[in-house]
């Protein structure tokens, strides 16, 4: 955040400047003259090592470096009401605020020469005031960070009935029924809250409803038994996690929806890393009483970019610092719940607390409701939850017949019931007060000052003839959570997917473009948590027929109405997921936009940010099929990180070694696996370097690229030289594996697929089965607990399995494996055949041989519709 201030006080100053010039020249020589600063700026930024070039740095001196972009910079983070408080400026230091004023008196030094002895006079005035302001910035932000983030456990919102609403039952924070089934994960936070490390992060990622919140909200309760400081940061408070704060004893820190917080973060993690924290930290005596744990919970987590890239950084000294603050180095997965007697438990507690008297059945005393709990939506205490929420109502029987969408939908109408019904009694109109619930929700919270202005707006512009602005504001506090700290407003509408479907119910009853506009005028609040929510909703509910395409419509109208605005576009990338079958499609387009603005606005600066943004696009247009295209933004991204390793080595190796990784899987995808060996090697050369230096940070990138590696040489028949990269990235992932199970049980299963491979190609067929077998069975258990992202993995490594078996003879049983798989890949197949289509064909091979074979009748009903959308593709377009 911390450059954002000297781009803000230099728009300022230019702003306020520019009305005073009398002539276009003097304009045009102002122009240059604030980039040659901007420059110089930089320079010093980084003489004075306050930053290392990151995805936050970069495109803030991509902004810096661009001539005219004063005003815009002005327009977007000043606010007409109180600049000083603007969020841009939330974490400045004091060392910042010095370089903010040593840069506007190298801008007036030189400006002066530019102009008249008259408008010498103003220049000056500007200077003093802006000098003004600057203090008393420094003395607000010195105000409000002396104390540190309050850090709250939320125990205003635990009921001890439904008298609030099933929404507030459903919310973890509402610890309704006992934590169960979580004893081992529990175990494993108290271990590392315990362990002797100074100061130690740990990122939790699991889907909606895992359980990650309730989790960290129960180590929260027993670390606050033993004398800690404990609890979840606010989002409005997050600026506070600073250099200024310095706690006092052991103090536990959650974070949740931690994407939307990367920038702060960084800038929290990397004055963790500097001398004034340790110091702080005391000596080996001391560490036990001074330890700080930090907790950060999200859905998901790719090391490879996004969110995880912004937070802990992708290369150079810097990052290396703030990674070894990681324990482990990698996200710890939520996985489902796995005993059957755990999840019929909270079923059967959470009924019993919702004054049902009937009981689920016990074990094996009904065998369709066993094998309904042994699903995979069952293995989520959410879903368990709401079920039995529902079965009070419609029986739980019938509760067997739903989705997680139709559960979901069930509370939120609920929900809103019980919003219009509050409505009704303080004689407000019931549509309205949901309709802005849901905007709030949107929103995932806002302060009283951004509701109230939200209500004139959505009454004005939907035309409602709601009470006073006052009034509805007082009913929504009273309807609502209300948001901690001192300013105060209302929370959003929890557990998440309760909170999207009223959202899409709410907004549903609004024509598209109405609905889609609401979401616009939401996102001008709150740009990054409107789209982080729209996103959600996506994933959530992209299975229902109703409503699965309205939250792509509403990203369409957030992408339309930010397509000239940088920030906003790379605000909404950071949000979307990186596996997400049901954005795939959208996160092509967007980063397609991206790269386009960083064209428009080529400069030296942006040349970091635009690799990054290139090799991005690359996986995106790859993720959907249109391999050809992403070609070149590859190659692109490679030539240009090549450039900035040879001048910056410890910085942008690693970079490169990722864009490398890249290049050699699209040339072998599009058919030039000769080209494609050579990339591989020197990735790997890269990364064996950069891992002997620094093993803890590169070793599972070291692992990746001997994996990659070992594809790209079988693929151009050298398959003996393959065997060993093939073995060495197997060994080290079960080493990774080992230490972090849930972190890298996922690329131990890629790895155990290449290895069967290489060993069978190699004529080593029996003992390719082994490590086909775990493969198989690693995969199964990570699709279990998100189909999303590894249910295709899962097909492909049965269909391995599945050949493997028929080379050894043993052909009855490679066709259920080749089946399984077919079944696995087809939903995303018939979704998205473009990007699926190469893995069904080799799917559809190895079965249909195998029924020849064997002499049995392929399963037409699996099939049909995949024969269907074959010959859709096999087509003509136009």
């Amino acid at each position: 955040m911390e450059p954002l201030g000297i781009a803000l006080a230099a728009a300022e100053f230019a702003l306020e400047l520019a009305p005073h010039l009398r002539d276009k020249a003097q304009k045009e020589s102002l122009e240059e003259v604030y980039t040659q600063v901007a420059k110089r700026t930089i320079q010093e930024c980084e003489r004075r090592g306050f930053w290392s070039p990151s995805p936050v740095w970069n495109e803030l001196t991509g902004l810096l470096y661009t001539e005219g972009r004063a005003r815009q910079l002005a327009q977007l983070f000043l606010r007409p009401s109180d600049p000083l408080t603007s969020p841009p400026l939330n974490g400045l230091s004091a060392e910042v605020l010095k370089l903010v004023q040593w840069f506007i008196g190298e801008l007036y030094g030189r400006i002066r020469g530019l102009l008249s002895d008259e408008n010498r006079a103003i220049v000056d005035t500007i200077i003093g005031t802006l000098n003004a302001r600057l203090s008393e910035m420094e003395a607000r932000l010195k105000e409000a960070f002396k104390s540190g983030p309050e850090l709250t456990r939320y125990e205003g919102r635990r009921i001890a009935d439904l008298s609030r609403g099933e929404a507030d039952f459903l919310g973890a924070h509402a610890m309704s029924i006992q934590l169960v089934g979580r004893d081992h994960e529990m175990e494993e936070l108290r271990e590392w809250a315990e362990s002797d490390k100074p100061i130690s992060i740990r990122v939790l990622v699991g889907p909606a409803g895992s359980g990650k919140t309730r989790l960290a909200l129960e180590l929260c309760e027993k670390a606050t038994k033993l004398d800690w400081a404990a609890g979840f940061v606010p989002t409005e408070q997050v600026g506070r996690l600073t250099d200024r704060w310095r706690w006092s004893g052991p103090t536990l820190v959650v974070v949740d929806y931690a994407a939307a917080k990367a920038k702060p973060l960084k800038n929290w993690f990397m004055a963790l890393t500097g001398d004034a924290c340790q110091s702080h930290v005391g000596d080996t005596a001391q560490r036990g009483a001074r330890r700080l744990r930090v907790l950060l919970l999200e859905r998901g987590a790719d090391t490879g970019g996004g969110w995880w890239v912004e937070a802990f950084g992708g290369g150079g000294g810097d990052a290396r610092a703030v990674r070894r603050l990681l324990d482990p180095d990698a996200p710890v997965p939520l996985t489902p719940l796995g005993e059957l007697e755990h999840r019929r438990q909270i079923l059967s507690d959470t009924m019993e607390r919702a004054g049902v008297r009937i009981r689920p059945p016990g074990p094996g005393e009904d065998p369709y409701f066993d094998q309904k709990l042994a699903t995979a939506d069952w293995g989520e205490p959410l879903f368990l939850m709401m079920a039995g929420l529902v079965a009070s109502r419609i029986g739980l029987s019938n509760v067997l017949t739903l989705s997680k969408t139709d559960l979901a939908f069930h509370v939120a109408d609920r929900e809103i019931e019980r919003i219009e019904k509050i409505a009704e009694s303080h004689a407000l109109e019931p549509g309205f007060l949901t309709h802005m619930a849901a905007y709030v929700t949107l929103c995932q919270g806002l302060t009283q000052d951004e509701v109230s202005q939200a209500i004139g707006e959505e009454r004005a512009t939907l035309g409602f003839a709601a009470g006073s602005t006052p009034k509805v504001y007082d009913c929504l506090k009273a309807t609502l959570p209300n948001l901690s700290g001192e300013g105060g407003g209302v929370a959003p509408i929890l557990p998440d997917m309760v909170g999207e479907g009223v959202i899409l119910r709410a907004l549903g009853r609004w024509s598209s473009t109405q609905s889609s506009g609401c979401v616009a005028r939401a996102a001008r609040l709150k740009v990054a948590r409107v789209a982080e929510a729209v996103m959600r909703a996506a994933q959530d509910y992209a299975g229902d027929k109703k409503y699965a395409a309205t939250p792509i419509r509403w990203l369409d109208r957030l992408l339309e109405e930010n397509t000239g605005n940088l920030l906003a576009l790379m605000v909404i990338s950071d949000q979307l997921p990186q596996s997400s079958v049901a954005l795939r499609e959208k996160a092509a387009e967007l980063s397609t936009m991206i790269v386009g603005r960083l064209r428009r606005d080529s400069g030296e600066g942006n040349q970091p940010l635009l690799a990054m943004s290139l090799n991005n696009l690359a996986n995106r247009l790859s993720e959907v099929g249109r391999r050809d295209e992403a070609l070149a933004p590859a190659q692109e991204s490679v030539a240009i990180r090549r450039e900035l390793a040879a001048a910056q080595p410890d910085a942008f190796r690693p970079y490169l070694a990722t864009s490398l990784n890249n290049l050699a899987v699209l040339l072998s995808e599009v058919g030039r696996r000769d080209e494609a060996r050579a990339p591989a090697q020197e990735a790997v050369a890269l990364y064996r370097e950069l891992a002997a230096a620094h093993p803890d940070a590169f070793r599972p990138n070291l692992a990746g690229s001997l994996n990659n590696l070992a594809i790209r040489l079988s693929e151009v028949g050298r398959r003996d030289e393959a065997l060993a990269p093939a073995q060495e990235a197997v060994d080290l992932y079960r080493g990774l594996a080992a230490a972090h199970p849930d972190a890298f049980r996922p690329d131990l299963a890629m790895s155990l697929n290449n290895l069967a491979n290489s060993l069978s190609e190699v004529g080593r067929r029996e003992a390719a089965l082994e490590p086909a077998q775990e493969a198989v069975a690693l995969y199964r258990e990570l699709a279990a607990a998100h189909p999303d992202a590894f249910r295709p993995y899962l097909a492909v490594s049965l269909n391995n399995l599945a050949k493997f078996l028929n080379e050894v003879g043993r052909r009855d049983a490679a066709l259920e494996p080749a089946q399984e798989g077919i079944q696995a890949l087809r939903e995303y197949f018939l979704a998205v055949p473009e990007a699926f289509a190469p893995r069904m064909v080799m799917l559809l091979r190895t079965y249909l041989r195998l029924c020849e074979e064997l002499q049995v009748k392929p399963e037409e009903a699996l099939l049909a519709p995949i024969v269907s959308k074959m010959a859709q593709l096999q087509q003509p377009s136009g």
